[in-house]
């Protein structure tokens, strides 16, 4: 979300790639793997609205998946956070490196079925979101450090 605090390079893959994105001392985006490898994100509005209507509607203490169906190659979400940050840059798609699975995506069709939980915030308007604040706070106390 927004708040995210994982930057440096352990970072989780969209602050990562923003924080490649947005620092001047970096001049291009290198992405492991070929770039097709897709991955379903989750707003973390949606996923605390989630667990609310968990707790109220099914209070057993079994797992169920909270995800989004929304699913994005992380070539195009490079592009996309380009397109939204107004920084663009070349991308290197390092095929030497590890891509991991091609395909990362929750089924939760169960959480649906328990609660009739849908996500509200589609992946665009997260990430415009995430943009936004990163850009609003440019200096903050976390600098960005690609290792």
């Amino acid at each position: 979300g927004p708040r995210d605090q994982a930057y440096g390079p352990g970072a989780h893959v969209i602050p990562s790639l923003l924080g490649k994105i947005l620092d001047p001392a970096v001049p291009e985006v290198v992405v492991w793997g070929s770039g097709r490898q897709t991955r379903s994100f989750i707003d973390v509005r949606d996923a605390a609205r989630a667990m609310l209507l968990l707790v109220e509607r099914h209070p057993v203490p079994e797992p169920v998946n909270i995800g989004s169906n929304d699913e994005i190659p992380l070539g195009d979400l490079v592009r996309l956070l380009m397109e939204l940050s107004g920084v663009f840059k070349p991308v290197r798609f390092d095929l030497t490196k590890p891509e991991g699975a091609l395909r990362k995506s929750c089924d939760s069709s169960w959480l649906h079925e328990l609660t009739g939980f849908r996500p509200e915030y589609e992946a665009k308007r997260s990430l415009r979101d995430i943009v936004t604040a990163r850009l609003a706070n440019r200096e903050c106390s976390c600098p960005v450090r690609v290792g």
